[in-house]
């Protein structure tokens, strides 16, 4: 199981555990009458749907948690043609979690031995 692995980066059969971000959530009621929560989460490499079957809650119940981190884990496949995480485990990021925020959303590269610093200003 690889842990963090940027979404970019994930194929079908990996198995998979890490922290990302929370982009939106739903929580659904299948055919079957089964509650299930249907999600997507994103990191700084893109974004990717996920399915937690026979769940309902607390994840996706409340829309302030859109933004957040949550941690999962779960299996990479794939349904019609695109790639998606079933998800076995998930629950909000805790403030005890370690986890680094730059690889939950895209960031501009900056070099930081450049003396001029990200901006670089001319004047006449």
């Amino acid at each position: 199981m690889e842990c963090n692995k940027s979404i970019a980066q994930m194929h079908t059969g990996d198995d998979v555990e890490g922290f990302y971000l929370l982009k939106d959530a739903y929580l659904k009621t299948s055919s079957a009458g089964k509650p299930f929560l249907s999600a997507v989460l994103a990191d700084r490499t893109g974004t990717i749907d996920i399915k937690v079957w026979d769940y309902s809650g607390p994840v996706g119940a409340d829309p302030a948690q859109i933004g957040k981190a949550v941690k999962i884990r779960g299996n990479v496949s794939e349904f019609k043609g695109a790639p998606q995480i079933t998800v076995a485990l998930i629950r909000m990021a805790e403030t005890t979690d370690v986890y680094d925020v730059s690889n939950l959303v895209p960031v501009d590269p900056i070099d930081p031995d450049d003396p001029e610093g990200p901006v670089k200003a001319v004047y006449k």
